[in-house]
């Protein structure tokens, strides 16, 4: 994947037509309109929210003369751009997250290179007040309160035994900007946060990813509404090297969800491909499920997850599927885990979704961006879709391919998987323990296979029988 060098006349044409009308896109993925924002500098997009009149303001960072400054982006309905605006500041400013407040204004949480930055502004952008916050803050995420104010999130680095480890930092500000109270939480070593969010009882639920003993896993840490640790949790798959978490929010039964990746070193076999993945824990932060959106043998990242009004989570990241480029992966989940629809976008370079949204038509807006392999250069990039996108695989119940055998269950240490003969190649079976975490994966070939699965601890396991990554066959084991 080359970075093609366009003339400004076609960059000006890349701008304003939608991504169909220049790559081929699948003739099955019916989205409403996907586009790349040319702005003759680098730029990242984050975030964004839906206007009253129902156009999108995007926030994110853009790259001029070696720092950055806080991008702001109007976007139409239909995805064209409407105006776009560096503003100035101190050095090397940026936006993470951006929030409608109730007086129909927004608020905006990001950095500089110093200071946390809380900036608020009207529709069209311009500065309504601007707040420094606190030196060597980095701001991260936000959440509007119930009082009119702001509860703003971010991360504090500071030297430790010759390292630089990287806590918690929240401060609540009242609807001026005016700071009411700060933290620093040094719960876990090395935490880094990317959600806070206002819960039900007008505490507050923080999330991210925590480090120990050279691995990682995600953490909760609850807040009362002055600051006060109510508790804190971590969650650590057995047999996973590392796991990042990316979000958490608040589920509309009272609990929480992080969603993230995982990485496995469970043997045999070496499961190197990360998948993305859910938790969900109740109100104490007890954790009560745990959902894999991930397929074997592909790369898929999880950034961003919210729970719509039907209890369905919407998850967006990044996935290697199809064809082994980096793509957008947008995923609706079912309350129960069921991955319901798996929707992937993309151009010819590397492509990245940060977050989602659910838009006042029921459809969804991804952001993120497309970047170049090989130049440091990277372009916001939209795409706006009702569900009806391709779907790759499916754990939904579905039709099955006859002539597949799994035997003997229960077993002992040998499991036969027989296909029939005109099976084809690129066939392999995957098994899932109980909480849904994918711990073995096997190639096949046509006719008759036996896998060893004396390395699995006795219980139930599921299996699920793929060819080029569609299902085929699913089923129930029992390991002795």
């Amino acid at each position: 994947m080359k970075p093609v060098s366009l003339p400004a006349f076609f960059k000006t044409i890349l701008l304003c037509l939608p991504l169909c009308s220049l790559f081929p896109c699948s003739a099955t993925a019916q989205f409403l309109w996907e586009k790349v924002y040319n702005l003759d500098f680098s730029a990242t997009a984050y975030s964004a929210v839906e206007t009253d009149d129902h156009n999108f303001l995007v926030t994110g960072r853009a790259l001029s003369n070696d720092s950055f400054q806080l991008l702001l982006m109007k976007v139409a309905p239909n995805g064209d751009l409407l105006w776009h605006k560096r503003l100035a500041g101190v050095a090397g400013e940026h936006s993470r997250i951006i929030a409608r407040t109730a007086d129909q204004n927004f608020m905006i949480v990001g950095s500089s290179v110093q200071y946390m930055i809380l900036l608020k502004i009207n529709a069209d952008g311009e500065p309504l007040w601007k707040r420094y916050v606190r030196k060597d803050r980095a701001g991260i995420c936000l959440d509007l309160t119930a009082d009119g104010g702001v509860i703003a999130l971010g991360s504090y680095t500071t030297p430790l035994n010759g390292e630089l480890i990287s806590y918690v930092f929240a401060a609540k500000f009242d609807s001026l900007g005016n700071e009411q109270w700060s933290n620093t939480y040094f719960q876990q070593a090395d935490a880094w946060p990317e959600a806070i969010e206002q819960t039900p009882d007008g505490g507050y639920i923080i999330g991210g990813t925590h480090a120990a003993n050279s691995t990682g896993g995600g953490f909760l840490l609850k807040l009362t509404g002055a600051g006060a640790v109510s508790w804190f949790r971590t969650y650590k798959n057995p047999g996973m090297h590392k796991d990042y978490f990316r979000f958490a929010a608040t589920t509309n039964d009272g609990g929480f969800v992080l969603c993230g990746w995982e990485n496995s070193i469970l043997l045999p076999p070496m499961q190197q491909n990360p998948d993305a993945y859910i938790i969900r824990t109740n109100a104490s932060g007890i954790q009560t499920d745990y959902y894999l959106v991930g397929v074997a043998n592909s790369v898929e990242l999880a950034n961003h997850i919210f729970q719509n009004a039907s209890n369905q989570f919407i998850l967006t990241g990044e996935t290697d599927e199809p064809g082994d480029n980096k793509n957008v992966l947008l995923a609706l989940v079912s309350p129960t885990g069921a991955t319901q629809k798996k929707c992937f976008f993309g151009t010819p370079d590397f492509d990245r979704g940060q977050s989602a949204l659910e838009t006042t038509d029921h459809s969804i807006l991804v952001v993120g961006h497309t970047s170049s392999a090989t130049v440091n250069w990277r372009k916001p990039y939209l795409i706006k879709t009702n569900w009806q996108c391709s779907t790759v695989t499916s754990s939904e119940p579905g039709p099955e391919t006859a002539g597949i055998s799994v035997y003997p269950n229960p077993t002992g240490a040998i499991l036969h998987v027989d296909l029939p003969p005109d099976a084809g190649v690129s066939c392999s079976v995957e098994y899932f323990d109980a909480l849904g975490r994918l711990v073995a994966t096997a190639a096949l070939r046509p006719s008759g296979n036996e896998t060893d699965v004396s390395f699995l601890a006795p219980g139930v396991y599921t299996y699920r029988v793929l060819q080029n990554k569609q299902r085929l066959k699913t089923g129930k084991i029992i390991r002795l």
